[in-house]
């Protein structure tokens, strides 16, 4: 995953908190409301508690899923793999389906 960090120490600011979440919002390259839906869903299918600490966890989470998942697709484009060979960890790096996600995330309105 890519190096974002808040802060050294184990508390880090309000400020930091927001500042490190838009990092990984730009890093996503999805629009701020994409990218808060789409971090509050991954959030609540993995269980991570809706704090500041929680978003910028889940926002971490995601982001690192959002890479594995393009680099799948950038081997699978090269020819080295293909998409969903058997190692596939679940939709997202959830474990799960893509339809089980999504319907777990849906339950969550």
């Amino acid at each position: 995953m890519s190096n974002f960090s808040a802060s050294e120490n184990n508390n880090p600011t309000i400020e930091e908190l927001r500042m490190e979440y838009r990092a990984l919002r730009r890093h996503s390259g999805l629009t701020p409301e994409t990218f808060n839906e789409r971090v509050g869903a991954h959030m609540f299918v993995c269980e991570i508690p809706k704090t500041p600490e929680g978003w910028v966890e889940g926002a971490k989470k995601y982001v690192a899923a959002l890479e594995a998942e393009w680099a799948e697709q950038a081997a699978a484009a090269r020819g080295e793999r293909e998409y969903g060979d058997d190692d596939y960890e679940g939709y997202m790096g959830t474990g799960m389906s893509e339809a089980d996600y999504y319907r777990a995330a849906g339950s969550a309105e």
